[in-house]
């Protein structure tokens, strides 16, 4: 079997891989499993192995399949009627608040929760939705992947606590400040070292958006009474899980000349113009670079063998799965997936960032604004070839 074909995606068992299994899908647009696109087989028996509630909406109509989590924990009433429905009719006016809650996936979770009320004197619930786009290479159908999270006792927590202290405040605004600044240095090294046409307008393009940016950031700031940081996620310690091998790199540590001829890359990075920066680097030594946009993809390319990485390099603050997460559930996974070397290229670099990094599994801890050569020092390092 090729690496990342999915023979049975019902294999895992469940609930609702029976449903699944049993469900008249020639009633769909999707038509009959045998001929699903592979990356919809691939991300059907992702989410019927995940603990999370996890849903997919696949081609045009947005036909919904989703995991026993979401059964249980989110579509109440709806389940089990949702299997097979469009997306649009399973949330009813319900539909565009979803939406919107996603396509503000930027935002803290807490912050774009939607309000769903259970009646009687239960309490209301808040459910935040988040999605990652998803396309078949070989068919070019697409879809998107959902998680929910809830964000109940979050939200009671904002509302007890409505201020953060000053030093956690200074943090948001450094935070913020280092993504931008990140991308212009990342895509000069590359401009200065020649690149093509196409490559050229891209990294332009993410340079005037990075300053403007900036811009932006610090006529928040300045108006902003007390230093008050602008809105933004900050990022939080976590328990730690596993410690390995800590080796610190900061930017201002530079070798030149690394080879990555012989090594597979996933870059994971939900921003559009530090991922492509990334890439491009790692691709410029020689590397094959996979690049996507979310945790939870990348999890299911793995999980799937869609991509078999020598190294990972991984932003922290995503929304959906934090970078932190991410490492975890790869770690905890077990087996030779559970062993791949993984760099967090990230905007945090206080000290207690980069123990919650090692902590949560990587082997390194790398500080935006990163210059090419340390970045790529740091691949060859966690990799061996040091």
């Amino acid at each position: 079997m090729l690496p990342g074909v999915v023979r049975d995606p019902f294999a895992a068992g469940g609930e609702m891989a029976g449903r699944m299994r049993r469900f008249s899908w020639s009633r769909t647009p999707l038509g009959e499993p045998a001929g699903w696109a592979p990356t919809l087989r691939q991300f059907v028996r992702f989410i019927l192995q995940s603990p999370d509630p996890l849903w997919i909406a696949w081609g045009p109509d947005g036909t919904t399949l989703y995991n026993d989590a979401c059964a249980r924990r989110v579509l109440g009433t709806r389940h089990p009627d949702a299997l097979g429905r469009r997306a649009a009719d399973v949330w009813e006016d319900r539909w565009p608040e979803v939406q919107t809650c996603a396509e503000s996936s930027p935002a803290p979770a807490w912050k774009r929760a939607i309000r769903f009320d259970a009646g009687g004197s239960a309490a209301p619930s808040f459910l935040a939705f988040s999605c990652t786009p998803l396309e078949d290479d070989t068919t070019g159908e697409r879809g998107s992947l959902w998680l929910v999270t809830d964000q109940t006792m979050a939200v009671q927590a904002r509302r007890e606590v409505p201020t953060l202290p000053a030093d956690r405040r200074l943090a948001a605004i450094a935070h913020q400040l280092r993504t931008p600044v990140h991308t212009i240095l990342a895509w000069a090294q590359l401009l200065a070292a020649g690149v093509d046409a196409d490559d050229r307008r891209r990294g332009l393009d993410a340079i005037g958006r990075s300053t403007r940016l900036l811009a932006r950031l610090l006529d928040e700031l300045t108006a902003s009474p007390g230093n008050g940081a602008p809105g933004g996620t900050i990022g939080q310690a976590r328990e730690p899980t596993a410690v390995t091998a800590p080796i610190a790199v900061s930017g201002a540590d530079r070798r030149s000349g690394a080879d990555l001829s012989r090594l597979s890359i996933l870059v994971v990075d939900d921003d559009d113009d530090a991922r492509l920066a990334a890439a491009r680097i790692l691709t410029g030594a020689g590397a094959r670079v996979r690049a996507v946009s979310s945790a939870l993809q990348a999890l299911a390319m793995i999980e799937t063998d869609a991509v078999r990485p020598d190294v990972i390099v991984s932003d922290i603050t995503m929304p959906v799965i934090d970078g932190y997460e991410f490492i975890r559930k790869l770690r905890a996974a077990g087996g030779v997936r559970a062993q791949v070397p993984a760099i967090a290229l990230t905007s945090l670099a206080a000290a207690a960032d980069r123990l919650s990094a090692y902590r949560a599994g990587y082997q390194l801890h790398v500080t935006k604004p990163v210059e090419t050569d340390a970045l790529l020092d740091a691949v060859a390092t966690v990799a061996g070839l040091r």
